[in-house]
């Protein structure tokens, strides 16, 4: 079967045209640096690469909020610290007061001091997280823990949040951790083996015995002391169980890095361009389109003579 010089260039013709669009197909990969520039002629590596992209995404949304929980669990910590060193200095203050030796007057300025504790305590449980939200008001985030009222005859009260809902965070899938802790759960609601006692409610009575010390005072400074001891055995196991928290998020924060990089390497490997291999494929592409044109021009020089 002979084969016409039309035919012959139309055969050429379309060589060249396919020649030259791999040509431009590599060329965009050059320029984006990605291996797929096309999903449907790769509709197979470009849905899992877009799987693969999915994870990723995930992954770092995970991480954020591992890092913005970190930061609130933190600040926690160091909260924690402070009530519990105020406490402390609380207690030695009550073991002071119980001195048969001291006057009136120096017990009075020791319950102005609880006071002055007292209202830091409140300052701490009143603290905001870096978006302005109540750190220990569990779901009810724009209440403040304490508030406080002053009466006209200078007397204060105060209204407690006593909310128990603490909000969870995602940090991975299926697993949730609390953000903060409550303050209910801290200080206001404080076992004694009975019954429970609200710490703020205890340091204004302690504050009033010593500003108008009864008969019976080293009694009463002995069931505070009581408290005392129990307020901060509370506070220990809330701080126990943050420091645990605390611990998980940082194994949970190391394996979202540990799939990341993975995910990474995965989405490399099915859109990132080899570039030695593309330069080196266009190269060739450029011999073959070269070697086209020339046999079109030879084809083209062709006359009816050379087939008799």
């Amino acid at each position: 079967m002979r084969i016409s010089t039309a035919q012959q260039q139309a055969m050429v013709l379309q060589d060249l045209q396919n020649i030259s669009q791999h040509q431009l197909e590599g060329w965009n990969q050059v320029a984006t640096g990605k291996q797929i520039t096309q999903p449907a002629k790769a509709p197979g590596s470009w849905t899992h690469l877009q799987s693969v992209q999915r994870e990723i995404s995930q992954t770092n949304h995970y991480l954020d909020s591992i890092t913005a929980l970190t930061s609130q669990l933190q600040l926690e910590d160091t909260l924690l610290q402070s009530y519990t060193g105020y406490l402390q200095d609380i207690r030695a203050l009550v073991l002071q007061a119980n001195n048969p030796g001291l006057a009136v007057v120096d017990l009075a300025t020791l319950g102005q001091q609880v006071v002055q504790w007292r209202n830091a305590i409140i300052g701490l449980l009143n603290s905001r997280d870096a978006e302005g939200y109540y750190l220990f008001s569990g779901s009810r985030t724009s209440t403040p823990p304490v508030t406080v009222a002053t009466a006209s005859d200078g007397k204060k009260s105060f209204s407690f949040n006593n909310n128990n809902d603490i909000r969870q965070i995602t940090v991975a899938s299926d697993i949730t951790m609390s953000s903060t802790d409550s303050a209910d759960a801290l200080c206001f609601t404080v076992n004694d083996g009975g019954s429970c006692f609200n710490v703020i409610l205890m340091l204004g009575q302690i504050a009033q015995t010593l500003q108008a010390p009864p008969a019976n005072l080293s009694t009463l400074l002995a069931g505070y002391l009581v408290q005392l001891d129990q307020a901060q055995n509370q506070a220990g196991s809330v701080h126990a169980a943050l420091g645990t928290r605390m611990k998980a998020l940082d194994g949970i924060r190391s394996d979202h890095h540990e799939a990341r990089l993975y995910f990474q390497e995965q989405a490399s490997q099915l859109g990132d361009l080899d570039y030695v291999s593309a330069i080196s494929h266009l190269n060739q592409q450029k011999v073959q389109y070269e070697a086209a044109l020339k046999g079109l021009s030879e084809v083209a020089n062709l006359s009816l003579f050379d087939y008799l």
